[in-house]
Order: structure tokens, then sequence, then C-alpha cells
């Protein structure tokens, strides 16, 4: 077995690469509080650091594709998530079965649009943060020329 670490796993998002976002392996570089703070992914991660932004002061949506927060969890933990997040904290808001379309710099910071059921929409937020998951260090290591093959539950 070999542990090589991950990163963060950066969707295919136009117009992500033209902002500055925010992930796990920068987050601590980022000195200023965001005012409103557009998060991708509503995984554990994601909801960690949504508390946490949210606790300093800040605004935050969360934006995820799936029906319900934490959806690699079980049910009643999601719902539970959900709950005590909605009951304790203003100015946390969840956005659930929704894609993230694209993101573009603005005066206000970036602008993300969105594509739910319910159609496209805009929003400001001063800044988003990516948190989409993990991808492991392996991908450019050579493994397939010695012969080792890579846990295919790791690659998108």
């Amino acid at each position: 077995m070999l542990d090589t670490g991950t990163r963060s796993l950066i969707p295919h998002v136009p117009g992500l690469g033209e902002i500055e976002f925010i992930h796990a392996g920068n987050w601590l570089e980022h000195s200023t509080l965001p005012e409103h703070l557009a998060v991708i992914g509503g995984g554990y991660i994601a909801l960690e650091m949504s508390q946490f932004y949210r606790r300093l002061g800040s605004r935050v949506t969360v934006i995820e594709q799936s029906e319900q927060i934490a959806a690699h969890e079980e049910i009643q933990m999601s719902r539970s998530s959900s709950r005590n997040c909605w009951k304790k904290k203003k100015e946390l808001f969840f956005t659930l079965s929704t894609e993230v379309v694209s993101t573009r710099p603005s005066a206000e910071g970036v602008r993300v649009s969105l594509k739910s059921n319910e159609g496209i929409e805009e929003f400001a937020a001063a800044h988003v943060l990516v948190a989409t998951g993990r991808l492991p260090n392996t991908d450019d290591l050579g493994l397939e020329s010695v012969g080792v093959k890579a846990s295919k539950r790791w690659h998108r």
C-alpha cells in the first residue's frame, strides 16, 4: 500500500479558474473574512468550513448537487446535521439539488450561476470555497509503468 496523501478535488466549472477560490489546501493563506461565502459542496469538509466561517461572522451559502447535505452519510445523520445547522445558524443557507453552472469575477467579488429545477439564477458572493471531495496524489507517479493499479473508487 502507498500512502501518497490527497488534494482538493476541483470540479470543472466554467470560470472557476478565473477567480481566486478557497479550498482545503489554501484556506489558511486568506487573511480576510468574506462577507458572503459561497461553498460548493455539501459533504463533511464543506459543512465544517461553513460553520467555521459562519461562526466568525460570514454569511454562508452551501450549494450541493444532491438532495441532501452529507449525502455519503446515513440519511438520519444528514437530516440531523441539516436541522442543527438551520436551528442554530442564521445566515447559513443550503441550496440543494443545485449545480454550479459558472463563476466569474465581479465588483462584489464573484458572481455564481446556479441551475436547479426552478431554472437558472445568479448571486453575488465575496469568495467561493470549493469542498467537493479529495483526490489521491497518485495520478502522476507512473504507477501503471510498474504494474501497480490505483483504486478506482478515488478516480473521477
